[in-house]
């Protein structure tokens, strides 16, 4: 059986409104995945530098860019249709903060990690927009974000992709 299901607003970062589709009241247990943000945000805000362990988390981003810096040494810029992952294992400080000019749009999705890697060694990928999959149908597309013909490595079997349909379109 669907439902339809909305997103909920959530304050996060310095004063940054994301809409939370899970982990809400209404959905809380959708282990492997943790965690799933839709965020809008302009210059001038974002998530200052906080830490994290125990998951791997992708940003991909729908519209502007994201710079990522971490306590690992990276430091690099996603744009629209590319990709960042980082697997905080045993721990992980990093910073994401939107584009210098007007907004960046993203989903951020959150990936437990199985009990046996939570104190692995953290990393840190980031994969261009040309450099991940696209599959075009008549009426739409499919990019694959994780998943046969990504390039991304995650420590967790799954596939992620973002599907853009015209509207009265099907995707199989």
């Amino acid at each position: 059986m669907l439902t339809k299901a909305y997103p909920q607003e959530t304050l996060e970062g310095d004063g940054v409104v994301v809409n939370r589709l899970f982990p809400i009241s209404q959905r809380m247990n959708f282990d492997p995945f943790v965690l799933w943000d839709h965020f809008n945000i302009s210059a001038g805000h974002g998530f200052p530098d906080h830490p994290h362990r125990g998951f791997e988390a992708i940003t991909y981003m729908l519209t502007g860019g994201m710079h990522h810096k971490d306590n690992l040494d990276n430091d690099a810029f996603v744009s629209k249709g590319g990709a960042q992952v980082f697997c905080a294992g045993k721990g992980i400080v990093h910073s994401e903060m939107p584009a210098e000019e007007g907004q960046s749009v993203g989903i951020q999705l959150w990936i437990n990690l199985p009990k046996r890697l939570k104190t692995i060694k953290p990393s840190y990928q980031q994969v261009l927009s040309e450099n991940l999959p696209v599959t075009t149908f008549e009426g739409g597309y499919c990019r694959t974000i994780v998943g046969e013909g990504s390039p991304i490595e995650l420590h967790t079997d799954i596939t992620y992709q973002h599907v853009k349909i015209e509207q009265n379109k099907q995707y199989q």
